[in-house]
């Protein structure tokens, strides 16, 4: 049985500033628990986004000034460029990251002119075989699943500008066919005075072919322009 990803019931690309308190309030966590799990922003993420924003991480409501501090910080990690580093502890590699992050600031850090590079050059020198197999499965998922973030952010772009064309369209139909459908308004309004809706329906479809339906319990009219 293949294994599914949970799935994320928030995109932090997509978040708006005002939900956030809610957000945090509803999940019952700490806040730093909040960003990692709910937000999915992962452990290392969150816990620099309470240290930036000089949050208690351990806070269980926040208040409207303190929902903007992490909102920028969130609009800042998108528009962030690459300055890879690869942080040391006590000689190992303890991670990787695109930027510089405020709390690996007091540990040795060497810079590499993109991620790839420290990704590659770190695997490089690794000798255990099953290490660099975590790691790249690791990363990959991270990388992926941000992929597929922006994936679906495109295809709703997308969808928005079929819908607006769509109904650019049906405007300009509507605008070409302003007098028809006015008469045929007209003439629904003289039949009611005298005829129930099953004989005004039949009337109106012999009178005006472009009549589909009429719904009078719904008060639609559909029309094939």
């Amino acid at each position: 049985m293949a294994y599914l990803l949970p799935k994320q019931e928030h995109n932090p690309l997509q978040l708006q500033e005002e939900e956030l308190p809610a957000l945090h309030a509803n999940a019952g966590k700490s806040l730093v628990k909040t960003l990692a799990v709910d937000l999915g922003l992962g452990g290392v993420y969150a816990e620099e986004f309470c240290l930036v924003a000089k949050l208690d991480k351990e806070k269980q409501t926040i208040t409207t000034e303190e929902s903007k501090r992490i909102y920028s910080l969130l609009q800042q990690l998108v528009e962030k460029k690459t300055d890879a580093r690869v942080v040391l502890q006590n000689n190992s590699v303890l991670d990787i990251v695109p930027f510089p992050l405020e709390i690996y600031a007091a540990m040795e850090q060497k810079a590499f002119p993109s991620f790839n590079e420290a990704l590659d050059t770190c695997l490089s020198q690794q000798q255990n075989a099953e290490t660099k197999e975590k790691a790249v499965k690791g990363i990959s998922l991270q990388l992926g699943k941000y992929e597929k973030i922006v994936e679906k952010q495109s295809e709703q772009v997308v969808s928005l500008e079929k819908r607006i064309q769509e109904n650019q369209r049906k405007g300009e139909l509507l605008y070409e066919h302003y007098q028809s459908i006015q008469g045929l308004l007209q003439r629904i309004q003289e039949l009611r005075k005298k005829h129930p809706w099953k004989e005004i329906e039949k009337k109106v479809k012999e009178e005006c072919p472009f009549v589909q339906s009429i719904q009078e319990r719904e008060g639609k009219i559909t029309i094939e322009l």
